[in-house]
């Protein structure tokens, strides 16, 4: 009789068990989904300064070239050089993002990284910034006269 009476018991538990199971996993794929929607959102935010600091060092130095002491442009080339350095490291950090699952079912970040590989491509490639680019590039690889 003892066995009979707790077994609804056992078999009430055991489902309470599960069903706190469930919703534990629920939550932690919750907390796991909202973590990857926080490290998109902020390597977007952070590639989009990168590229725009990069875009305003590159005029920097463009419009003040002659105009600075050579402590000052050497300062700045390193800026330029660093933004440079930062965006590709961003931009391989999306590379292996970018065919996820969890990047490609979201419009959001498919709007963001068209958005951001229009602007990068735009201002590097046939842009202004690409005109600068080349000028700065040429005019280092120069030999002094």
């Amino acid at each position: 009789d003892s066995r009979t009476s707790s077994s609804p018991d056992a078999s009430a538990a055991s489902a309470a068990a599960g069903s706190d199971g469930a919703a534990a996993a629920a939550a932690g794929a919750d907390a796991a989904a909202t973590r990857v929607r926080n490290f998109l959102n902020k390597l977007f935010n952070t590639l989009n300064w990168t590229l725009t600091e990069f875009s305003v060092a590159v005029d920097d130095l463009h419009t003040q070239r002659g105009r600075r002491s050579i402590l000052e442009a050497q300062n700045q080339y390193r800026r330029t050089a660093l933004m440079f350095e930062l965006s590709v490291n961003f931009l391989r950090l999306l590379e292996l993002v970018v065919p996820t699952r969890t990047f490609l079912s979201k419009a959001v970040n498919r709007a963001r990284l068209r958005e951001l590989l229009q602007f990068a491509l735009s201002h590097f490639t046939n842009g202004p910034d690409a005109h600068r680019l080349n000028e700065l590039l040429q005019a280092s690889a120069a030999p002094a006269a």
